[in-house]
């Protein structure tokens, strides 16, 4: 064995430096921390001890780290890592992270297998979080049931994630980037139908094409330029406009009001221009409608008496009915449905105007003469012609629903309207691709709006969905002629208007908004092609919008 050199003197007396281990034995404590502390930096061998290391005489010299000591000295490297384990509370903190390390790896290996996405942070204390949904008005909406007060925080958590995709729907878009292709598709032609850019804008889209059907939640909608009506010489303000609509095969748009005057205007959403305007001396007009073929347009006041004008000529005519009862007043002038929608109906020749004690006549375009003289127990309120048959719907002030045989002038079914405290108006959806099934909206005077299903053969007295957003008298109500859309308002309170999607039974959220100039609102109508969208209120205007996703059907 070689022999020990002296040990080296150190300053500051400290303590000579003993070797780690030695012939079987372990250096325990400080000294042995020192020695493979200094081994490293300094890159010196380690010393083992000598036969008489009692006595600190001197060391022996083992080999360098890494090669092979017939004598089974511990590497370098294994003596440091020896040493570090003798720190006081090292063992400890190594065991937690590597059982953290650990529980990481198989919650990673779980999400991999479903599919998912492991969370950047999960929060403990969310599991010990309690909400109170009551305590804000903006949290009472995320309850299941009205009873429901307290909920964990996961589950309040979950609910606020499916409260904002019911509110924004869903960016699959932009998990797509351009280029990307469908890996699946048997040929080139195939690819090209379903690749897919991504939208340059963030913005939600209505329908990713016109064959989806117009989707819930938000509306395309444009303004555009809007239509004022003119006040009479001497008057402070405009008259409030009574009637208005759209010509069935044109964009004329028609206006009548109190005022006597009969107006038509070009509709394009900038101009407007006035083609033409008529007034009716001593005529106050309270209802007025183009005839099923557009060529006429029909005029009721404030008496029995009515008028037509022809639409082309601008030439008035009086009508005067030939009935064995006499009618004080005439009212709620009804046209019957336009022939491009019902062209083997009979009803696309009518029009029906109601009378005094419950009674409703219906008329010939042509002779402008009565064929028909339908009788209600009581006054009636509103009536509406189908497209689908030759019947039609009217109800009286007692909330009874009628539905009458055009061909026999009978009565087929009368219900009353037991969720209705009083109707005040009707409109009738027809059959359309977006809308298979024809159904009948009932206007009430507490301002809901019932829904009734047509396609069954008896007439229920119970409606499959009600809209309850309207608190005032259901005055004007209206379908799109595409039947995705359902326009309720009232005149009886300012902005009172809503516009409901019928497939899901929701009402848009994104208009009409607290910035739009809707005033009280007297009359509404929808466009049978470009899909615009006119309402007139008491002031004498008629604001004109544009639903974004007929005009790209038109």
């Amino acid at each position: 064995m070689a022999s020990a050199a002296p040990a080296p003197k150190r300053r500051g007396g400290m303590k000579p430096r003993r070797a780690i281990m030695g012939g079987g034995k372990r250096l325990e404590g400080e000294d042995a921390s020192t020695a493979a502390l200094e081994a490293i930096v300094f890159g010196r061998p380690l010393q083992l001890p000598s036969d008489n290391e009692g006595d600190g005489s001197g060391v022996d010299e083992s080999p360098v780290a890494g090669m092979d000591d017939s004598e089974g000295n511990v590497p370098l490297l294994a003596a440091v890592d020896q040493a570090d384990s003798l720190k006081p509370g090292r063992p400890k903190a190594k065991r937690k992270r590597k059982i953290k390390k650990k529980r990481a790896q198989e919650e990673s290996d779980e999400d991999e297998a479903s599919g998912g996405e492991a969370p950047a942070w999960n929060d403990p204390d969310d599991a010990e979080l309690e909400v109170d949904l009551t305590a804000r008005n903006r949290t009472k909406k995320l309850r299941r049931h009205d009873d429901e007060t307290v909920v964990a925080g996961a589950d309040y958590e979950q609910r606020l994630r499916e409260q904002f995709v019911k509110m924004n729907g869903t960016a699959d878009w932009a998990e797509k980037r351009p280029g990307d292709r469908d890996a699946d598709a048997s040929s080139d032609s195939e690819q090209e139908e379903l690749f897919r850019e991504a939208p340059a804008t963030s913005a939600n889209p209505i329908a990713a094409s016109t064959s989806r059907g117009l989707q819930p939640a938000k509306v395309d909608i444009k303004c555009l330029q809007r239509v004022d009506i003119p006040a009479l010489e001497g008057g402070e303000k405009a008259a409030v406009v009574q009637s208005l609509q759209f010509h069935p095969d044109s964009e004329l748009m028609m206006t009548a009001g109190l005022d006597k005057t009969l107006r038509i205007f070009a509709v394009d959403g900038t101009e407007n221009a006035k083609v033409a305007s008529y007034h009716f001396k001593k005529f106050p007009i309270t209802s007025a409608c183009f005839t099923p073929n557009g060529n006429e347009i029909l005029i009721t006041g404030r008496n029995h008496r009515m008028w037509g004008l022809d639409v082309r000529t601008g030439e008035p005519m009086r009508i005067e009915h030939h009935n064995s009862i006499f009618h004080k007043k005439y009212g709620r002038l009804i046209a019957g449905p336009c022939p491009a929608d019902a062209p083997s109906l009979r009803a696309n020749n009518m029009y029906a105007v109601m009378g005094d004690a419950g009674t409703l006549l219906v008329c010939d375009v042509t002779s402008k003469q009565p064929i028909r003289t339908l009788r209600m127990s009581v006054p009636g309120v509103a009536a509406v012609f189908s497209a689908e048959r030759d019947v039609m719907y009217s109800a009286d002030s007692d909330q009874n629903i009628y539905e009458w045989d055009l061909a026999t002038g009978r009565c087929v079914q009368r219900v009353k309207a037991t969720w209705a405290t009083g109707i005040e108006s009707l409109a009738l959806r027809r059959v359309t691709p977006n809308a298979p099934t024809p159904v009948l909206a009932v206007g009430t005077t507490t301002g809901n709006i019932d829904l009734y299903d047509l396609s069954k053969p008896h007439f229920t007295s119970t409606p499959y969905k009600s809209f309850d957003h309207l608190t005032t008298m259901v005055t004007c109500l209206k379908f799109h002629p595409e039947g995705e859309l359902l326009l309720g308002a009232s005149k009886f309170k300012k902005e009172a208007l809503k516009l409901m999607h019928c497939a899901t039974g929701t009402v848009f959220q994104n208009w009409p908004t607290a910035k739009t100039p809707l005033n009280r609102v007297t009359s509404v109508d929808f466009s049978r092609s470009g899909g615009m969208l006119a309402m007139a209120n008491e002031r004498g205007k008629v604001l004109l919008y544009q639903l974004r996703h007929y005009e790209k059907m038109a």
